[in-house]
């Protein structure tokens, strides 16, 4: 099982392969930066991957009716893609940003398959945007598992 930086790297190199071409609309996967948060001066379109939480003790936890081992560990997976575009476009870009991140998620690429880290997406919404900024921010948040390694 992955470690949690393997993890955002991994995804990092799977979703590098979002361009310009079909069936991508977007292009956000050219600039990809790694334990980030989108942030002013950022290159657009892009991805930013992070985390912020991880959980330590999930022995209270099972799965298929087994408890989860001690070195089981959670984390949180923050993916920010961004793209320019005006205030009336945003929902259209974040639905078009949504669906070009799960359409690369299963797409061969040679990085370990996602699956493997157990990374599961739960939510995503548009960000607010500052006054005058001409761009759309989508953060999906989600969770991946991993074990420590001894």
């Amino acid at each position: 099982m992955a470690d949690p930086n393997e993890i955002i790297e991994k995804l990092g190199e799977q979703l590098s392969v979002i361009g310009t071409e079909a069936p991508y609309k977007t292009g956000i996967g050219q600039t990809i930066y790694l334990y980030d948060y989108q942030r002013e001066g950022f290159d657009l379109p892009s991805i930013a991957i992070g985390t912020r939480n991880f959980q330590l003790d999930r022995t209270d936890e099972n799965r298929g009716g087994q408890r989860l081992s001690t070195r089981a560990r959670g984390m949180d997976l923050i993916i920010e893609a961004a793209i320019k575009g005006a205030p009336e476009d945003a929902q259209r870009l974040a639905i078009d940003m949504l669906s070009d991140i799960e359409r690369a998620l299963v797409v061969k690429t040679g990085a370990a398959p996602l699956g493997t880290f157990g990374i599961r997406f739960n939510t995503a919404q548009i960000l607010e945007r500052p006054a005058g900024v001409d761009a759309t921010v989508l953060q999906i948040i989600g969770s991946a598992d991993y074990q420590v390694r001894t």
